[in-house]
Protein backbone atom coordinates (compact mmCIF):
# COMPACT_ATOMS: atom_id res chain seq x y z
CA UNK A 1 0.00 0.00 0.00
CA UNK A 2 1.39 3.80 -0.87
CA UNK A 3 2.69 5.84 2.10
CA UNK A 4 -0.57 8.67 1.81
CA UNK A 5 0.41 11.72 3.32
CA UNK A 6 -1.19 13.34 6.43
CA UNK A 7 -4.83 13.58 6.04
CA UNK A 8 -4.95 10.74 3.52
CA UNK A 9 -3.73 8.49 5.87
CA UNK A 10 -6.88 8.89 8.20
CA UNK A 11 -9.14 8.24 5.10
CA UNK A 12 -7.94 5.03 4.41
CA UNK A 13 -8.09 4.06 7.56
CA UNK A 14 -11.95 5.42 8.02
CA UNK A 15 -12.54 3.42 4.92
CA UNK A 16 -10.93 0.60 5.98
CA UNK A 17 -13.10 0.30 8.93
CA UNK A 18 -16.48 0.88 6.80
CA UNK A 19 -15.76 -1.77 4.44
CA UNK A 20 -14.04 -4.56 7.21
CA UNK A 21 -15.20 -7.86 6.75
CA UNK A 22 -17.33 -7.59 4.03
CA UNK A 23 -16.44 -7.04 0.07
CA UNK A 24 -17.33 -3.95 -2.00
CA UNK A 25 -20.74 -4.28 -2.79
CA UNK A 26 -21.00 -3.56 -6.08
CA UNK A 27 -23.95 -5.08 -7.96
CA UNK A 28 -25.46 -5.35 -11.39
CA UNK A 29 -29.18 -6.08 -12.02
CA UNK A 30 -30.29 -5.24 -9.03
CA UNK A 31 -33.72 -3.26 -8.28
CA UNK A 32 -32.23 -1.20 -5.13
CA UNK A 33 -28.30 -0.92 -6.80
CA UNK A 34 -27.66 3.10 -7.22
CA UNK A 35 -25.25 4.29 -10.24
CA UNK A 36 -22.05 5.18 -8.68
CA UNK A 37 -18.71 6.40 -10.42
CA UNK A 38 -15.36 4.56 -10.16
CA UNK A 39 -11.63 6.11 -10.65
CA UNK A 40 -8.46 3.61 -11.13
CA UNK A 41 -5.23 4.67 -9.23
CA UNK A 42 -1.64 3.72 -10.00
CA UNK A 43 1.37 4.14 -7.74
CA UNK A 44 4.49 5.51 -8.92
CA UNK A 45 7.59 4.64 -6.98
CA UNK A 46 10.81 5.48 -7.65
CA UNK A 47 13.08 3.09 -9.22
CA UNK A 48 10.42 0.90 -9.52
CA UNK A 49 7.81 2.03 -11.53
CA UNK A 50 4.23 2.05 -11.97
CA UNK A 51 1.45 -0.13 -10.83
CA UNK A 52 -2.09 -0.70 -10.09
CA UNK A 53 -3.18 1.16 -6.72
CA UNK A 54 -6.87 -0.03 -6.27
CA UNK A 55 -9.80 2.33 -7.27
CA UNK A 56 -11.87 5.27 -5.53
CA UNK A 57 -15.80 4.80 -5.82
CA UNK A 58 -18.19 8.59 -5.91
CA UNK A 59 -21.64 9.25 -5.85
CA UNK A 60 -21.06 11.80 -8.65
CA UNK A 61 -18.77 12.60 -11.61
CA UNK A 62 -18.56 16.22 -9.24
CA UNK A 63 -17.31 13.91 -6.08
CA UNK A 64 -14.89 12.25 -8.28
CA UNK A 65 -13.51 15.35 -9.28
CA UNK A 66 -13.66 16.92 -5.31
CA UNK A 67 -12.01 13.76 -3.99
CA UNK A 68 -9.24 13.92 -6.65
CA UNK A 69 -8.35 17.73 -5.85
CA UNK A 70 -8.55 17.04 -2.31
CA UNK A 71 -5.87 14.54 -2.51
CA UNK A 72 -3.51 16.64 -4.90
CA UNK A 73 -3.88 19.13 -2.43
CA UNK A 74 -3.04 16.78 0.76
CA UNK A 75 0.59 16.41 -1.37
CA UNK A 76 3.85 18.02 0.27
CA UNK A 77 4.86 21.02 -1.89
CA UNK A 78 7.92 20.69 -3.68
CA UNK A 79 9.03 17.93 -6.05
CA UNK A 80 7.56 14.89 -6.23
CA UNK A 81 7.46 12.31 -3.45
CA UNK A 82 9.64 8.46 -4.40
CA UNK A 83 5.90 7.13 -3.81
CA UNK A 84 2.58 8.58 -4.77
CA UNK A 85 -0.82 7.60 -6.36
CA UNK A 86 -2.54 9.13 -8.67
CA UNK A 87 -5.36 8.67 -11.32
CA UNK A 88 -5.30 5.83 -13.68
CA UNK A 89 -7.61 6.14 -16.84
CA UNK A 90 -10.85 7.44 -17.71
CA UNK A 91 -13.66 7.71 -14.71
CA UNK A 92 -16.57 5.00 -15.73
CA UNK A 93 -20.06 4.69 -13.67
CA UNK A 94 -21.13 1.10 -12.25
CA UNK A 95 -24.01 0.40 -9.86
CA UNK A 96 -23.59 0.10 -6.04
CA UNK A 97 -25.73 -1.35 -3.63
CA UNK A 98 -27.51 -0.01 -0.71
CA UNK A 99 -24.87 -0.62 2.01
CA UNK A 100 -22.49 0.87 -0.13
CA UNK A 101 -24.29 3.64 -1.18
CA UNK A 102 -25.41 4.17 2.35
CA UNK A 103 -20.91 4.31 3.62
CA UNK A 104 -20.17 6.79 0.67
CA UNK A 105 -23.08 8.80 1.36
CA UNK A 106 -21.86 9.17 5.40
CA UNK A 107 -18.09 9.59 4.26
CA UNK A 108 -19.41 12.73 1.93
CA UNK A 109 -21.41 13.90 5.27
CA UNK A 110 -18.16 13.31 6.79
CA UNK A 111 -16.09 15.63 4.49
CA UNK A 112 -15.09 13.08 2.32
CA UNK A 113 -16.27 12.82 -1.40
CA UNK A 114 -15.55 9.36 -1.78
CA UNK A 115 -14.35 5.89 -0.27
CA UNK A 116 -10.58 4.43 -1.71
CA UNK A 117 -10.41 0.91 -1.96
CA UNK A 118 -7.01 -0.93 -2.29
CA UNK A 119 -8.17 -4.10 -4.73
CA UNK A 120 -7.33 -4.19 -8.25
CA UNK A 121 -10.02 -6.04 -9.30
CA UNK A 122 -12.52 -2.92 -10.29
CA UNK A 123 -15.99 -3.19 -10.29
CA UNK A 124 -18.48 -3.33 -13.02
CA UNK A 125 -16.84 -3.62 -16.51
CA UNK A 126 -13.59 -2.21 -15.14
CA UNK A 127 -13.76 0.89 -18.00
CA UNK A 128 -12.42 1.65 -21.01
CA UNK A 129 -8.70 2.13 -20.22
CA UNK A 130 -6.34 2.56 -17.47
CA UNK A 131 -5.25 -0.88 -15.72
CA UNK A 132 -7.87 -4.03 -16.56
CA UNK A 133 -9.54 -6.70 -15.04
CA UNK A 134 -7.86 -10.28 -15.78
CA UNK A 135 -10.52 -12.15 -18.35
Amino acid sequence: MSTLPGENRDLVKRETEVTEGSTVEVEKDQEESTEIVCQKWEETESGWGVRPDGYSLHLSEEDRKEFVKQYWASMPAGPAPDEYSRESGSAYTCKGGPSLTKALRKAKEDGHPGLRFFSNTYPGDGGKDGWVNKK
